[in-house]
């Protein structure tokens, strides 16, 4: 129901010029999204309305959590009640749905296609085939195509594997259940980074390049140079976690999981059962692993589309206990199980609906900036289109709820361009049909190199002659010079 909105009101985020970009001008290759790319060129989804996107996308999320709870029933050999079975499906697949990479262009549908090939995945694993060989190579196959759409998807089979491991009753298997399935993960992705270069080079051919970090999946190791960079990228990330878990409730549903499952790794190693310990605690690990994989503090956001998993696990653990409580003979613990889903689904729910909004307010306030813009540009120039390049400086003053700016997803098309860097802008307006001519002397559908684009002798001019025009909204904050058309937005550095 919260998705409705979104499904009436798109939005263009700060992400989504970036992915629009990267999708229609192989971009997405150079992120090491190859498998995205493919997709984009078989299957143009951009093509339709988002409300089939959307759809399409939830139908696999429910598809994907219907498979998780069969395997999950398959290796604890318990079976679930109609009930408890809706239950944790509903919660499995609402949590998903609060994640700001469903609110991103071309996000949805890999995220959920990705969770659905990491859980297929493990079926394959577990299915007796004839021939282990087809076996391994399918869970090769579905592996290499998920990492090949989004990388997180290496995240969700991890977790997948210690919540089955744990949930499996004959222990004697848990070194197939973990080292074979981990192995697996790790040739995928040797081989999914292989694939991504080979198709990156055969591009390059054609004069498209690509960037070797780029194809790294935004690690950032190559940045940690000495002790305190380590200290530094965990003081980032405790900052950030702490934020988004004082304000959303999914972070603190997650922390509460995680609580409970350090708790089964304490009980586990009282009774002397270290491997279903280690499989709980490695769900904790796994949880936070792209944290770790990418050395970077900034993805609170993004990383916990993951934790769902956790989430869901603990609810299959527990909710059969819950079932058989007793209070009195009268308050069955049904009841608590059914109170305790719809809570989490409301607020879920609640949190969904009010980041839609608070975007969509976003989208619209970035909106009127670039009419009122384009607008006065025209009157200015007595003309529709410019012919001389167009440099934006400095970012707007905000108006109306400020607050909607503390998020980096949220943040305005117009954020962090004190120094002039305006690439996002120029795409952004040529999303909205206003296209201007760049510094760089062609249009910004090719590859930017921004260490030299800020370098450019238009911008450091621009800079220069902007210094004493007034900003946005003011009369005269855009002005035409010899070789530039300054439009100063905001103060600049």
């Amino acid at each position: 129901l919260s998705y409705g909105f979104l499904l009436a009101n798109q939005s263009i985020g700060i992400d989504d010029e970036n992915i629009d970009f990267y999708y229609k001008y192989n971009g997405m290759v150079a992120t090491g999204r190859w498998g995205s790319w493919l997709l984009y060129k078989i299957v143009n989804t951009y093509a339709y309305l988002p409300v089939w996107r959307e759809s399409i996308a939830i139908l696999v999320l429910i598809a994907a959590a219907i498979l998780f709870v069969s395997l999950y029933e398959y290796v604890s050999e318990t079976a679930l009640d109609s009930f408890l079975s809706t239950s944790v499906i509903c919660l499995m697949t609402s949590y998903p749905l609060v994640a700001r990479m469903f609110v991103y262009i071309g996000g949805c549908v890999e995220t959920a296609v990705c969770i659905f090939l990491a859980t297929l995945s493990y079926y394959v694993y577990i299915f007796p085939f004839k021939n282990k060989y087809i076996k391994y190579a399918g869970v090769l196959a579905l592996q290499i195509l998920g990492l090949s759409l989004i990388e997180t998807t290496a995240v969700y089979f991890c977790v997948e594997i210690c919540v089955f491991g744990f949930a499996n009753k004959k222990e004697k298997r848990w070194r197939a259940l973990i080292f074979q399935p981990i192995g697996l993960l790790g040739l995928s992705i040797v081989c999914s980074k292989i694939l991504g270069r080979l198709v990156a080079a055969c591009l390059s051919g054609y004069g498209f390049g690509y960037s070797d970090y780029a194809l790294s999946w935004f690690m950032r190791w190559n940045e940690i140079k000495s002790p305190s960079d380590y200290y530094t990228m965990l003081r980032i990330f405790l900052t950030n976690f702490k934020y988004y878990a004082q304000k959303y409730f999914s972070h603190k549903l997650f922390l509460a999981a995680c609580a409970v499952w350090l708790m089964i790794v304490i009980f586990k190693v009282v009774k002397k059962e270290y491997t279903k310990a280690l499989l709980a605690l490695g769900v904790i690990v796994a949880s936070f692993s792209l944290f770790i994989i990418s050395a970077n503090g900034y993805l609170p956001l993004r990383a916990y589309i993951s934790n769902f998993i956790a989430v869901t696990g603990i609810a299959l653990i527990s909710f059969p206990f819950l079932m058989q409580w007793r209070y009195k003979g009268k308050w069955s613990g049904k009841y608590l199980v059914w109170i305790l889903v719809f809570f989490a689904l409301f607020y879920n729910t609640k949190e969904a609906n009010e980041f839609y909004q608070i975007d969509y307010k976003r989208y619209l306030r970035d909106v009127d900036v670039a009419r009122n813009v384009n607008y006065d540009l025209q009157k200015t120039l007595g003309k529709v289109k410019p012919d001389k390049a167009v440099v934006f400086l400095g970012v707007p003053e905000q108006y109306g709820d400020i607050n909607t700016e503390d998020e980096v997803c949220l943040f305005t098309m117009y954020k962090d361009n004190e120094t002039g860097g305006s690439i996002r802008i120029h795409r952004f307006f040529g999303m909205l049909g206003y296209e201007y001519p760049t510094v760089i002397g062609k249009p910004v559908d090719t590859y930017v190199d921004y260490g030299n684009f800020l370098k450019s002798e238009h911008i450091q001019e621009a800079i220069k002659n902007a210094s004493d025009m007034p900003v946005y909204p003011e009369d005269g904050y855009i002005r035409e010079f010899d070789e530039i058309i300054v439009i100063k937005l905001g103060v600049t550095n």
